[in-house]
């Protein structure tokens, strides 16, 4: 019920204006975790929430569990998103600008053309295919030295060793 509910909300916003921005408070926040969070406890990779869309610029979502979540063409200015697992998570057109992804686990997002100016990625886990992806931002992006990549078969080696391993600059 509660997923029918809310893809019905989200459609009607968006159908009838346009963008559909949340509004910042603490208590929004909060409840906006918690029920990624409940949501995932349940669903775990069967569906995904849809927040494509949205302007939920300047939140906090610290230590999230958003698996399989829709941010397609969602702005997500200065978003918080520390210690989150965002595997499967759809970021294809987001606007990312300022986001703090320290220590995110980015192995399985997609991020074809997120805008990803002055992010910080530190510590992130990607996978070595979505590199491009955040390459193209190399010269704004913070802690890139720290970005932690996956070569598959459980090998996991830092950016900085990926650029010597690999002879390039």
């Amino acid at each position: 019920i509660f997923y029918s509910i809310w893809h019905l909300i989200i459609y009607i916003n968006k159908h009838f204006y346009g963008y559909y921005k949340l509004e910042k408070s603490n208590n929004i926040e909060k409840n906006l975790v918690c029920l990624i969070d409940i949501f995932n406890k349940f669903y775990f990779s069967e569906k995904y929430l849809d927040f494509s869309g949205l302007d939920i610029s300047d939140f906090k979502l610290w230590r999230c569990n958003a698996i399989n979540i829709n941010f397609k063409g969602s702005i997500l200015r200065n978003v918080n998103f520390n210690v989150s697992c965002l595997c499967n998570s759809n970021f294809e057109n987001a606007d990312m600008t300022n986001c703090q992804l320290l220590a995110c686990n980015l192995e399985s997002a997609n991020l074809k053309n997120a805008k990803l100016y002055n992010s910080n990625i530190a510590r992130c886990i990607i996978r070595e295919e979505s590199l491009t992806d955040i390459l193209k931002y190399k010269d704004s992006l913070k802690g890139l030295d720290s970005l932690i990549v996956n070569m598959g078969r459980k090998e996991y080696i830092t950016y900085s060793e990926y650029i010597k391993k690999n002879n390039c600059s």
